[in-house]
């Protein structure tokens, strides 16, 4: 095994580098989906009779929405962050 494969033994490494976008992109269209369900739900069906438990639950859905969107766009900036390096990376090892 070269020490090209060890990725995570040296320091400088750009396995250390790389963002976990995977993470983002799941917690921020998990948000969005389950925020515009609660909207969906209160809104579009009717399910609570109470005037302040809809405003209520109107807060929370909104606030999911908006915050998985910002979680979603953080999420596409690092996996394409990720896809820059990666290029770069395989256009450094074929010029070499």
């Amino acid at each position: 095994m070269s020490d090209e494969t060890i990725g995570s033994a040296n320091p400088g490494s750009t396995e250390q580098k790389v963002h976990g976008s995977a993470g983002s992109l799941a917690l921020g269209l998990g948000l969005v989906l389950g925020g515009a369900a609660v909207l969906y739900l209160v809104l579009g069906l009717r399910l609570v009779p109470n005037e302040a438990a809809l405003v209520l639950f109107m807060f929370i859905g909104g606030t999911a929405i908006v915050v998985g969107a910002v979680q979603l766009v953080i999420g596409v900036y690092q996996l394409a962050d990720n896809v820059d390096r990666m290029a770069k990376a395989v256009l450094n090892r074929e010029s070499d």
